[in-house]
């Protein structure tokens, strides 16, 4: 008997504990993930955006660029500062979305405009006539681009470069045989969708903000 009663008072004591755990849940539910709105200025082959949220328009697909595991690709509309701190519509067409990147890259010469770095440690992005489009700062050694009224999210950037876990390159370089995957892909979905894009304002990754 004694063996039987220490089992069924350790079943409860089980049940007890997996019930308070159901009830810890309830009220500490996992928070989506807040929009990153670190846009670093890279090279490679195309732009890139971490959140779902970010897209205006958007298309799901499935591929891979070395490890990084793409998901979708679409359009996004960028309001930035332009040097002198007027704002400007930057429209990135193509861009992938990566949600395991640790921030959002964006590549000038697929803009059509050119760099210029400049004394204090900035870079600006002009057209061809010589006009500011854009301006990005140094932010932990990266350069940044101004977004209007400065928005705040999750910047995983200062934590990555502690850690020493910074990837070496944040550009997104691509073979053909991956080039052609995603190309194809997107013309699937855009012809099935009519041309139509899915919903972009929610993104389907629910993580846990410690």
């Amino acid at each position: 008997m004694g063996e039987i009663g220490d089992h069924y008072r350790d079943l409860k004591e089980h049940r007890k504990q997996q019930k308070e755990k159901k009830l810890e849940a309830k009220s500490n539910p996992p928070l989506r993930r807040r929009r990153c709105w670190d846009w670093i200025v890279v090279g490679g082959d195309y732009h890139y955006a971490k959140n779902r949220s970010s897209f205006k328009e958007y298309h799901r697909i499935k591929a891979k660029i070395g490890l990084t595991r793409v998901i979708g690709i679409g359009t996004i509309e960028l309001f930035v500062e332009r040097k002198d701190s007027t704002p400007y519509t930057l429209v990135l067409e193509d861009v992938l979305h990566t949600p395991s990147a640790v921030c959002n890259g964006f590549n000038p010469s697929l803009t059509n405009c050119r760099q210029t770095w400049t004394t204090n440690d900035t870079v600006e992005g002009k057209d061809t006539s010589g006009q500011s489009l854009w301006h990005a700062r140094n932010f932990f050694g990266l350069p940044r681009l101004v977004i209007v009224n400065n928005p705040e999210g999750d910047s995983l950037i200062e934590k990555a470069k502690a850690k020493r876990k910074l990837p070496f390159s944040l550009s997104l370089v691509v073979n053909q045989e991956e080039r052609d995957k995603i190309e194809d892909q997107n013309m699937v979905m855009v012809q099935r969708d009519g041309g139509a894009s899915l919903d972009a304002t929610e993104d389907e990754d629910v993580v846990k903000v410690p």
